[in-house]
């Protein structure tokens, strides 16, 4: 495989991503729509990075979008994904440590996986299938330094379980973070649908 790079993306090639990537990454209700992507991008709190091959017009093979609030010093990663090319290679794995070391500046990262504890029947043809994928996705993100928490979230009636990355030389861990921190800066993120977006540990998401 040639020499790889990753480099920011501008609006337009987020924009391609969003309209010939996403739909095969993710589910359609975890998809926003762009327009929002665009209004946090040009606001300065929205940054996409892309991974490539290190030639003229290499297509993107994986990327990562971040949405960053420094009041807050946290970031959410909004969307990772590695495109079938690359998938089974350790690359997915690889990138995700750049990303967190290099273009982070420093911030811990907040990172949604669907919860797998709570599936609705309709969600899934087979519960137990859906159950693995999910505990793969989250098994993937610990085996690379992310953190479990206790808190969970609901985004449009989507069940998220929370987890955490801290940079290396942060004085911070999973049992003593600031979580009123993590939930201001979460609700921040999703300010455009507060009444849709819950937050809390799982007996309050439950009451909710």
């Amino acid at each position: 495989m040639e020499k790889m790079l990753i480099r920011q993306q501008n609006l337009e090639e987020m924009k391609e991503i969003y309209h010939g990537m996403l739909a095969r990454h993710f589910p359609s209700d975890e998809i926003k729509p762009f327009s929002r992507i665009k209004e946090s991008y040009e606001k300065g709190e929205y940054v996409g990075y892309g991974l490539y091959e290190d030639r003229p017009d290499a297509e993107c093979l994986a990327y990562a979008w971040l949405c960053r609030i420094s009041s807050e010093n946290w970031i959410l990663l909004d969307y990772y994904a590695v495109t079938e090319k690359l998938r089974g290679q350790g690359m997915g794995s690889w990138f995700l440590k750049q990303i967190f070391e290099k273009y982070s500046r420093g911030m811990s990262v907040i990172i949604e996986v669907e919860d797998p504890d709570r599936i609705r029947e309709d969600q899934a043809i087979s519960l137990e299938e859906e159950r693995e994928k999910r505990l793969r996705r989250m098994s993937f993100y610990l085996k690379n330094g992310v953190k479990q928490t206790e808190l969970r979230a609901s985004v449009f009636q989507i069940p998220y379980s929370i987890m955490v990355y801290f940079p290396q030389d942060s004085e911070q861990s999973v049992v003593s973070f600031d979580r009123e921190s993590l939930k201001r800066a979460y609700y921040y993120f999703y300010s455009r649908v507060p009444w849709n977006v819950k937050i809390g540990e799982m007996h309050e998401i439950e009451q909710q």
